[in-house]
């Protein structure tokens, strides 16, 4: 049971971003399997990261799971439940969408937001997100990237409002350069809320951006290039949306 509903939620968040983004919902983008391992016991989980856990094993180690490409192993947790498996489950398969229909290096603001907001979208669920190893003494809390805190779904419009209200929300143009080390939960749920704004009112520029981060990676340049107006001023047309509508 817990597998045919991973499956499911894995099958519908595919034909969801295919379907939004333009694409027939049906198309094989992969070329080929991808392939989700969940691992039985400790000894398979270091046997995994041994194999996949890149040059920073003892790091990966304490993370959920890891892999490259196509391929990808969770650990295997006492307490995690069905939802939270499908959750992390499409996290990752968003993430393997962005790579391969998109291409684009970097922008952990846009890799980052489209994860939250497909997992919303199929499951109101946001249980995952991603860590990097920020050099220095990544040991000390929030140096990772991950302690964020997510809360319910349910209360990240009004969170949004309530910081758009105070002029408290992450500028567009630092969101847009910000490593996944810094990533943190008010500027993730701007991406997220961004993304939402695109894809409700403006879906065309949005796909015309995910086209041209193919080739470029300078997200700022391209946003301005898209709206024919400046970051701050696009910044601002998202904050009316906000206040309108959350």
């Amino acid at each position: 049971g817990c597998l045919l509903e991973i499956g499911f939620a894995l099958e519908t968040c595919y034909a969801y971003y295919l379907a939004d983004l333009g694409m027939d919902p049906t198309a094989d983008v992969f070329g080929r399997r991808a392939v989700f391992v969940l691992m039985k016991d400790g000894e398979q989980w270091n046997k995994w990261v041994d194999r996949f856990g890149g040059r920073e094993k003892e790091f990966t180690r304490k993370m959920g799971g890891t892999g490259g490409g196509l391929v990808f192993g969770w650990r295997q947790r006492d307490k995690a439940t069905t939802v939270l498996r499908k959750d992390s489950t499409m996290h990752r398969a968003v993430h393997m969408l962005n790579q391969k229909v998109w291409g684009f290096q970097g922008g952990a603001w846009i890799d980052e937001g489209l994860d939250y907001y497909y997992t919303v979208k199929v499951q109101e669920t946001c249980l995952t997100h991603c860590v990097a190893i920020k050099r220095g003494n990544y040991a000390k809390p929030g140096d990772e990237g991950g302690m964020k805190d997510w809360g319910d779904p349910k209360n990240w419009k009004p969170n949004v409002k309530t910081l758009v209200q105070k002029k408290n929300d992450v500028p567009l143009r630092t969101l847009i350069l910000k490593p996944i080390t810094q990533l943190e939960f008010d500027a993730t749920i701007k991406s997220w809320s961004f993304i939402s704004w695109l894809m409700d009112k403006d879906r065309d520029t949005f796909i015309g951006l995910l086209k041209q981060m193919r080739e470029n990676n300078k997200h700022i340049m391209l946003v301005e290039s898209l709206f024919e107006k400046g970051c701050e001023e696009v910044d601002e047309d998202w904050q009316r949306y906000v206040l309108r509508n959350y």
